[in-house]
């Protein structure tokens, strides 16, 4: 789900994703009360919704809403999509134009500016349908061909063409695989520049995505992390103690002992 005023009356309104079901937008009308005006607004489209990301994408003063999109679908029919805010609680879908219609089985979507270019660029969390054994241990790919690699999109916004986005993964350095089910922005090390947290399920690490000022990241997870969690959930980054450092909150499935393990699942909070 995602929550922002998007009709700028000071109510915060709220995007629910489904799957078997589709997406919802609620318009807050004030006192508790909300409005289904999913139809009315343009957010009538099928399909199998992970996540949900409102952004001001084209900068107008309007949010847009970004969707993740999966499921056992033909890549035709689990394209990502953008919904761009006209106003007067109507969108259009223009992920195709802007470049991101991504077919990728994806998870969420982060916006940032990673190069500081003014503009916002975006970074999209992966996992994959394809393996239908995750749990089997295989070599992860680091090439940026693995079947759940992330994509980073690069905004090329220019006055003549507008905004367009072009996917740069390999050559910015992100091409670790992995089953991606978090994903948090944060300076990690307090240099003025964002990085990237993805805490993944499965048999990979989390990875931890060092932005290198140069448009290129370097994941350096076993540098700044004495452990991290298995079987990840999520993850969010804040400064919970107030010390001017970035702490780090990831979602744990694996219970901490063999019998519970044996037993039943249970979530566990890490705090890093």
């Amino acid at each position: 789900m995602a929550i922002g005023d998007i009709n700028n009356d000071g109510l915060p309104d709220i995007y629910f994703t489904g799957n078997m079901v589709n997406d919802k937008l609620y318009l807050n009308k004030g006192g508790l009360s909300f409005e289904d005006i999913s139809d009315s607004a343009g957010i009538v489209t099928p399909g199998w919704s992970t996540g949900v990301t409102m952004v001001d994408i084209n900068h107008d003063g309007l949010l847009d809403i970004y969707v993740c999109r999966s499921g056992n679908y033909d890549k035709d029919k689990r394209k990502n999509l953008l919904y761009i805010n006209q106003g007067n609680l109507k969108f259009i879908e223009q992920a195709e134009a802007y470049g991101i219609a991504d077919t990728s089985y994806s998870t969420q979507a982060a916006f940032f500016d990673y190069d500081k270019d003014g503009d916002l660029d975006m970074y999209l969390l992966n996992h994959t349908n394809d393996i239908r054994d995750p749990n089997n241990v295989r070599p992860l790919k680091k090439d940026g061909n693995g079947p759940a690699n992330d994509k980073l999109y690069r905004n090329d916004e220019t006055k003549d063409k507008g905004i367009v986005f072009t996917e740069v993964s390999k050559e910015a350095g992100i091409v670790f695989d992995g089953l991606g089910l978090g994903v948090g922005i944060a300076d990690i090390n307090n240099d003025g520049w964002e990085d990237i947290l993805v805490t993944n399920d499965f048999i990979a690490n989390d990875y931890l995505y060092i932005n290198k000022k140069d448009g290129t990241f370097q994941e350096m997870a076993k540098t700044y992390l004495d452990h991290v969690s298995h079987f990840s959930m999520g993850n969010d980054m804040a400064d919970f103690n107030n010390d001017g450092l970035v702490d780090i909150v990831t979602m744990d499935m694996r219970p901490g002992d063999n019998y519970h393990e044996k037993n039943v699942r249970t979530t566990k909070f890490r705090l890093i």
